[in-house]
């Protein structure tokens, strides 16, 4: 039976194991200090409100946990509202919040908040396209140990963009981030290894760097993994192993992925030749904006 832990604001999931409830009790006592009027705690419990992990999901009242917190400035609240507005959760959709929520969380230390941000920047997401103010950010969560950051400005390493090309500082930026499990470096060095750019060239590496950010769910890493399957580089040829991971990586909306599981049932490689699959999966790449799926302009 659910019970309420006070106030009826929140309900606890009844769990059995020891390690589980003590994460109860970690909820009971971040709802108390929220009460007592403590930001932090409501920011704590309004991620696990978010999430429904150990509480019932309350996505609403988790919202408004995190602009109590943010409202007295931890910076961590407020890159969580940012999101939860980006993504309409909770909240009304409303991504034109994104920029002062992030630039006062990045401004209050949180360096989830910095790197947010400096994407925006790269985006030119409700403003003038910033490539060099993107990458100040994430040299500045990275240099914190915000490994998301340093994963991010891996990538700007590599491509020369907001500064110099360094291929060889992305490579160390990225494993920096693989090893601590961020998966988007193990698929950017992974993407190196693939080139020779700033390490080894190894397809086989490279195979193996993929596999680890795929298993983890990252879907570029998986469209990487399905295309050494499919060229058969660095891993025996499986059609059928390269219509899996490129499965994946579309169920996680990659479009570029959907276009080539797409291209494997047209012919019958590892799956079923099947032209409503082909339908399906193309309309779904062009809704993603991969322009080469959407087919010829229709006439007058």
């Amino acid at each position: 039976m659910l019970r309420p832990i006070a106030s009826g604001l929140i309900l606890l999931v009844p769990l059995a194991a020891s390690g589980c409830l003590s994460k109860t009790r970690e909820a009971m006592r971040f709802q108390s200090a929220c009460s007592r009027g403590e930001p932090k705690p409501c920011s704590q419990l309004a991620e696990l409100l978010e999430a429904g992990r150990h509480v019932l999901r309350d996505q609403p009242r988790a919202a408004g946990l995190f602009e109590k917190a943010c409202q007295a400035d931890v910076g961590d609240a407020c890159a969580s509202l940012a999101s939860m507005y980006q993504r309409g959760s909770g909240v009304n959709r409303d991504s034109s919040r994104a920029v002062p929520l992030l630039t006062q969380a990045c401004d209050h230390r949180s360096m989830t908040g910095c790197t947010q941000l400096g994407i925006l920047y790269l985006r030119g997401a409700g403003f003038a396209k910033d490539a060099p103010r993107g990458r100040a950010l994430f040299e500045q969560a990275c240099t914190a140990g915000y490994l998301d950051g340093c994963a991010q400005l891996g990538f700007l390493a590599a491509g020369g963009e907001g500064g110099a090309r360094d291929p060889a500082r992305a490579a160390a930026l990225f494993k920096q981030a693989c090893d601590g499990n961020v998966w988007a470096g193990c698929d950017g060095l992974g993407t190196l290894h693939q080139t020779g750019n700033g390490v080894a060239r190894s397809d086989s590496i490279a195979g193996t760097l993929f596999r680890k950010g795929c298993d983890a769910w990252n879907p570029q890493a998986c469209y990487h993994l399905a295309g050494l399957y499919e060229t058969g580089k660095g891993l025996p040829q499986d059609f059928g192993r390269a219509a899996r991971f490129y499965r994946i990586a579309c169920n996680g909306d990659l479009g570029a992925a959907c276009l080539k599981l797409a291209g494997l049932h047209t012919i019958g490689a590892g799956v079923r030749r099947d032209s409503a699959s082909v339908g399906l999966l193309k309309r779904k790449a062009c809704t993603l904006g991969v322009a080469e799926a959407c087919g010829p302009p229709r006439g007058p």
